[in-house]
């Protein structure tokens, strides 16, 4: 579905239906697939707007010139109720620049209600592709934005960034090492797909989190891109298991985490803080399976 521009040629609109391939156990979209499409959404309102998007991703005539390229910054992400197979939802998507990139806003609607069910807010910035680091929006490359997307630094994000303490590693009591990207994990810069990292801090989240809750919201701080031949390790913590202060039962705890990305030298790749809610009903899987019964 190729979507439409609403709101005066602003705002990009898209309808899309979750399909097989990109449901969780439950029948749910999945996370990292939310991620996934809010990329390509934000693609689809480039070539809306005009963007070159053929050879590299919402390239201008500027950025090409000085060989700059998007990458995110960061990414913030909320989920009030998570559509299901064959579910139609409704994607809405707009941007405007700021005073060091581009930011992307979009929300996530169920077609038959009009209900928000996903909020989701990132920053992207240039980054230099031959010396790999980020830099400053350089004036040449702002004024060509000003004719595709809004200018109003002023236009509150639908999420607001929000401060953490710097997660203390020494701290981290779940640890995965040893985690590689391979060749379908890269992008069309040649680093690793922001979504990617969503597999790799699951893997130090501990199980009792993951059989018993789901994802509430996001908070990804993307430090440094992570490349083929990288070795990564996933460390995370349990920050807090209570709701609002309130005395609850141990099946009703929120539950939120801190995570850290990092290469073996120490240099960390990713910070970022998530938050569970209780899904008391969801079933662990049947480890116990009788090997003669599983169809190959």
């Amino acid at each position: 579905m190729a979507g439409r521009m609403i709101k005066s040629g602003v705002v990009f609109q898209k309808n899309v239906c979750v399909r097989s391939f990109e449901i969780d156990p439950e029948y749910r979209m999945s996370t990292k697939a939310i991620m996934n499409y809010l990329q390509e959404t934000s693609l689809d309102y480039g070539k809306q707007l005009g963007l070159p998007v053929d050879a590299r991703f919402g390239i201008t005539p500027g950025m090409c010139k000085l060989d700059l390229v998007w990458v995110f910054r960061d990414l913030r992400l909320e989920v009030d109720r998570y559509p299901c197979w064959g579910d139609v939802v409704q994607i809405i998507n707009w941007a405007c620049t700021t005073a060091t990139g581009l930011r992307f806003d979009w929300t996530i609607n169920d077609t038959n209600t009009s209900e928000t069910l996903i909020r989701a807010s990132c920053l992207a910035v240039m980054m230099n592709n031959k010396t790999r680091k980020t830099c400053k929006l350089p004036e040449e490359v702002k004024d060509e934005l000003k004719a595709f997307v809004t200018t109003d630094v002023d236009l509150d994000p639908i999420i607001e960034a929000q401060r953490y303490s710097i997660p203390r590693i020494e701290t981290m009591d779940h640890i995965k090492t040893g985690l590689t990207p391979g060749w379908n994990d890269l992008d069309v810069n040649y680093h690793v797909n922001n979504a990617k990292y969503l597999d790799w801090i699951l893997e130090s989240t501990p199980d009792w989190i993951i059989y018993g809750h789901e994802l509430r919201k996001i908070n990804f701080e993307y430090r440094k891109e992570c490349l083929k031949d990288d070795v990564i390790q996933s460390l995370s913590r349990v920050v807090t298991d209570q709701t609002d202060g309130l005395s609850v039962s141990a099946a009703n705890r929120m539950v939120e985490l801190e995570h850290v990305l990092r290469l073996g030298s120490g240099i960390q790749v990713l910070r970022a803080r998530t938050a569970w809610r209780p899904t008391p009903n969801r079933a662990r899987p049947n480890n116990n399976l009788d090997k003669n019964n599983i169809i190959i």
